[in-house]
């Protein structure tokens, strides 16, 4: 089939093609993941210097419009999540969720020292649902926390200066110092999960081993980039798309709107508006920000509301 009628196939909401499971599945993202990150970490150890701090608004562009828009899809899953809700459920389930991110970064805003930890915590708990399906709770919150206090184990320096655009610098070395101290106990920790699902789960053990050996090696903003844009966010969409059903791309990307462009506009405009950070690292920062804002209504309202 040549490739315009194949993307036309695609995109056209009149045709049922089950499109994300056409083109990408679960099994056929993890392995493209995993052989481009093996190709990441054979660049470094060649001695090749890729670090998105020395263009730091790229970085920040490319985080908020391939990684922060996944987050829009929050209200499509709510829905889905019900039998038909109507109007005013949506509306009050909105408001909710507007209420928990303002709260958060209005928090963020008068007590950074406090939000720092805070967001990093509930990163741990997000972040754990890239593996829901391959490991327990436990083991999979010591993955996460393993992977997001990795990168302080070689470039401590360069954590605490992310974090220093975040909050105090007295707090953002206190942090990095502490990430640093558990690193090490928390990848050994994570050996054993590994090893516990490597005989039934193979693709997920290998993908974990190569994410953790990516966020020690790699420079912290560099994996960042790498696990958020290409494995959390992409992960997420392909979930998303299965339980809501949509079977065009169109659809899929109409289940994101309006919610997706105010995001990102809300964002740059937090950068350029409220912080008196150079333009670079007042996207990074303002985008972190928003994303611990959005992080915690996600939490609350879309999973803590479907708990059973």
């Amino acid at each position: 089939m040549p490739i315009g009628r194949m993307f036309e196939q695609y995109w056209d909401v009149a045709q049922p093609a089950e499109w994300c499971k056409g083109i990408v599945t679960s099994f056929t993202h993890r392995v493209a993941f995993i052989v481009c990150a093996l190709v990441l970490l054979a660049l470094i150890a060649t001695g090749a210097r890729v670090n998105p701090l020395d263009a730091p608004i790229i970085a920040g562009l490319l985080i908020l419009f391939l990684g922060v828009p996944h987050g829009a899809f929050d209200v499509a899953i709510w829905k889905a999540r019900r039998n038909s809700p109507t109007s005013g459920n949506v509306a009050a389930m909105l408001v909710r969720y507007v209420a928990f991110a303002i709260s958060f970064f209005i928090i963020w805003l008068l007590a950074p020292a406090l939000a720092l930890p805070v967001f990093l915590i509930i990163s741990i708990y997000h972040f754990s649902g890239d593996w829901v399906h391959d490991l327990e709770q436990i083991p999979r919150w010591i993955v996460a926390a393993a992977m997001l206090t990795a990168p302080a184990g070689l470039h401590r320096d360069e954590v605490v200066q992310i974090f220093s655009w975040l909050s105090p610098v007295e707090t953002a070395e206190t942090v990095g110092l502490v990430m640093a101290a558990v690193a090490i106990p928390l990848l050994q920790a994570s050996t054993v999960a590994v090893a516990l699902i490597c005989m039934h789960r193979p693709w997920a053990a290998i993908e974990i081993v190569v994410v953790l050996g990516l966020a020690w090696v790699t420079p912290p903003m560099l994996f960042f980039l790498v696990y958020f844009c290409g494995l959390h966010s992409v992960r997420h969409m392909i979930e998303t798309q299965r339980l809501i059903g949509a079977r065009s791309v169109r659809r899929f990307l109409l289940a994101a709107c309006p919610y997706a462009p105010l995001a990102i506009g809300g964002t740059l405009v937090g950068a350029l508006s409220l912080s008196t950070l150079p333009p670079g690292p007042a996207i990074l920062g303002a985008i972190f920000m928003a994303l611990g804002a959005l992080t915690v209504p996600h939490i609350i309202v879309i999973d803590g509301e479907d708990a059973p």
